[in-house]
């Protein structure tokens, strides 16, 4: 998940978007794996996902409530699509994230989502340019209550429904 920090007037028709991760951070199997990725704009809801923001003293054990917004995977199907470029943060030229996806128009503060992203690039993030590598956010799909009824952490949910165990952990 990263967020647009900057935009451009279009130039017919089309956007540039500047986000907070590039090639140096997240996104770098852009340039050493070749892979390709699909940007989708999140529409905020306040009811299908929660946001759970890494700890850095304790992982993923503590659901940190935030003003993170709850974000929807829907894509927009109401607004009008533009061509858009998503770049990265710094001045590089390589720093580019993905030309001619589809977005609608973004106001700087949206978020994008990049799906299976981040587990095994972020850890080879630099600080390039003197941008630091930027905070992780997680995007729960499973149904929040399910956090809501344990006294456990959310990795004793993720463990029991892995397992089939998916009756247990209500």
């Amino acid at each position: 998940v990263s967020q647009a920090i900057a935009d451009s007037s279009p130039l017919q028709d089309d956007y540039a978007y500047y986000i907070n991760d590039g090639v140096y951070g997240a996104f770098n199997n852009l340039v050493f794996d070749h892979a390709t990725v699909r940007a989708r704009h999140f529409r905020y809801t306040p009811s299908f996902a929660d946001t759970v923001k890494v700890s850095e003293i304790d992982g993923l054990r503590r659901l940190h409530k935030s003003t993170t917004p709850k974000l929807d995977l829907e894509n927009d199907k109401d607004n009008k699509l533009y061509a858009s470029t998503v770049f990265g943060p710094t001045c590089d030229s390589i720093d580019v994230i993905a030309r001619s996806v589809l977005l609608p128009k973004l106001k700087v503060g949206d978020w994008l989502y990049f799906q299976n992203m981040g587990a095994y690039t972020s850890a080879a993030a630099s600080t390039f340019n003197g941008f630091t590598p930027t905070d992780k956010f997680y995007v729960c799909s499973i149904m929040p209550e399910y956090f809501e009824k344990l006294a456990v952490g959310p990795e004793a949910v993720t463990d029991n429904i892995n397992k089939g165990k998916k009756d247990e952990v209500l």
